[in-house]
């Protein structure tokens, strides 16, 4: 079994933020399909990883498939990982935009998913508590937008709690859009009612039957 270091913090490029490859870790326990479940688990004893729920089983550098720490646990001692593992687990690419990182990992109910890129090389695992971090910051962005806040949900929380000079600077341009599409319809009714009282006062718009004689006009006079 191989178990990788724990990650350091380092600047990221701006390319890769926001994508499956920033939260991606390679501090997680990795094995080789013909591990026992005796093997990976003594070996993870006295180790550091960033997320243990679930082992990555790789032939070198590819991905063959993916364990979870419930199911290595439940194992026979001296099962092999390649009877153990799901050999075909949800993947995704190091491009891949976090929101479906988070959702592709709920629909699948997998508590980490694993980051291959094209030739199925592995490139690490995104733990579950980075997918619900992602989960919560993707809701709080949807919930300040619906809130006609600007850029994050981090901006929309802080203007809630600062001064009211704050907060009108954060939603001034939905109420100055308002305002706009406002006086737009206030032109435009002016503009068009004159039109429509000419049409209705003008001769040729009356109804036909309102020139007709009356009856008293059509009867004959008696001398």
């Amino acid at each position: 079994m191989v178990a990788a270091e724990t990650d350091l913090d380092v600047e990221l490029p701006q390319e890769i933020l926001g994508t499956a490859a920033e939260h991606a870790s390679t501090a997680v326990p990795v094995a080789a399909p013909s591990d026992t479940a005796t093997d990976v688990l003594n070996a993870m004893r006295g180790r550091v990883f960033d997320s243990a729920a679930v082992v990555a089983v790789c032939d070198g550098e590819r991905l063959t498939g993916l364990i979870t720490l419930e199911r290595l646990l439940a194992a026979p001692p001296n099962a092999p990982l390649s009877d153990l593992a799901d050999l075909d687990p949800p993947v995704v690419a190091p491009h891949t935009n976090q929101e479906l990182v988070a959702w592709t990992a709920v629909e699948h109910g997998e508590p980490g998913l694993a980051v291959v890129d094209d030739e199925g090389r592995f490139r690490g695992l995104i733990p579950p508590q980075r997918m619900l971090a992602v989960l919560l910051a993707e809701h709080d962005e949807d919930m300040a937008r619906l809130g006609g806040f600007l850029h994050s949900a981090a901006a929309a929380r802080s203007a809630s709690q600062e001064s009211v000079r704050r907060r009108l600077w954060h939603r001034l341009p939905w109420l100055a859009i308002g305002l706009a599409g406002a006086m737009a319809r206030q032109v435009w009714s002016a503009r068009s009612r004159p039109i429509c009282s000419a049409r209705c006062c003008s001769p040729s718009s009356s109804p036909a039957w309102s020139t007709w004689p009356t009856p008293s006009a059509r009867r004959p006079r008696l001398s």
